[in-house]
């Protein structure tokens, strides 16, 4: 298939649809989603649909670990690469299954595809980029989308 169509896009703007797309659902959870000022100008190179599939993903994630009164995460620290950083403090994963997370099919939750994570991973490192884990059981995961910014 063609692949997609890039654009220079703003994380801020990006954050800001995904946050307001995901309330709703984090509200019926009782998760409080917090989101830090981005450093003005930060942009990358990728496609905006897809970038913001893969956050909505990300925080729907970290949603379902929590817990109600839990909270989401999202922060983007200043520099190059751009991290796109979201955090929960929900069930965490365990070290056996933080590789496999992102592998097809494998899910942590019932009635999971397993899909999302693998092909969240696929299109960021289709734009150069990255997608870590790093989690403590019990305490909560850190996803971390890294992408090379863009002037």
């Amino acid at each position: 298939g063609k692949a997609s169509s890039t654009d220079l896009v703003d994380v801020a703007a990006s954050l800001d649809a995904v946050t307001r797309l995901i309330q709703p659902t984090a509200r019926e959870h009782g998760v409080t989603i917090e989101v830090e000022p981005v450093p003005p100008g930060t942009h990358v190179r990728v496609n905006d649909a897809e970038l913001q599939q893969i956050l909505l993903n990300l925080v729907l994630n970290g949603v379902q670990a929590c817990r109600p009164g839990g909270r989401v995460r999202l922060e983007v620290p200043p520099g190059d690469p751009v991290r796109i950083r979201v955090s929960d403090d929900g069930c965490g994963v365990a070290p056996a299954d933080q590789k496999k997370v992102f592998e097809p099919f494998f899910s942590l939750r019932q009635g999971g595809t397993g899909l999302g994570l693998f092909l969240s991973l696929n299109f960021v490192r289709r734009w150069g980029g990255d997608i870590q884990l790093q989690s403590v059981a019990g305490e909560g995961s850190t996803f971390e989308v890294r992408l090379p910014a863009a002037a």
